[in-house]
């Protein structure tokens, strides 16, 4: 029994670790992308579907797991399963208002230059 949790331990530890990783990389290639206020608020639209479906999915499957006479492998699976999408589908959340918050600091940017090439403009 001691055994067995150890192993469950560190197979969550393992699923943790490469959830993490395969998230960091996929994030990084995207973090220079920008996005539109609309096409963000799309994006996390959708994000909230995705989401409302999968919390759906694992409610039947946790009644699933409640129906057999031994429930705890399954249940500790659901929650493994549960856990890593709800920090997969965070960090994407977080990963896509970054791009919206990237796209509106590049108008004020430009909104800035042009101010200052036209005071400059003036005083010339």
């Amino acid at each position: 029994m001691n055994d067995l949790s150890l192993s469950i331990g560190f197979l969550r530890l393992f699923l943790a670790v490469i959830l993490f990783l395969s998230l960091v990389f996929s994030f990084d290639a995207m973090s220079e992308e920008v996005l539109r206020v609309e096409q963000g608020e799309k994006l996390l639209k959708a994000l909230k579907v995705e989401k409302e479906r999968f919390l759906i999915q694992v409610s039947r499957e946790e009644d699933e797991c409640l129906k057999l006479f031994l429930s705890g492998q399954c249940l500790e699976s659901l929650i493994i399963k549960y856990e890593n999408k709800i920090r997969e589908m965070e960090l994407k959340k977080q990963n896509i208002i970054r791009m919206v918050r990237r796209y509106e600091s590049n108008i004020r940017k430009e909104k800035r230059k042009r101010n200052l090439e036209s005071l400059n403009r003036k005083t010339n």
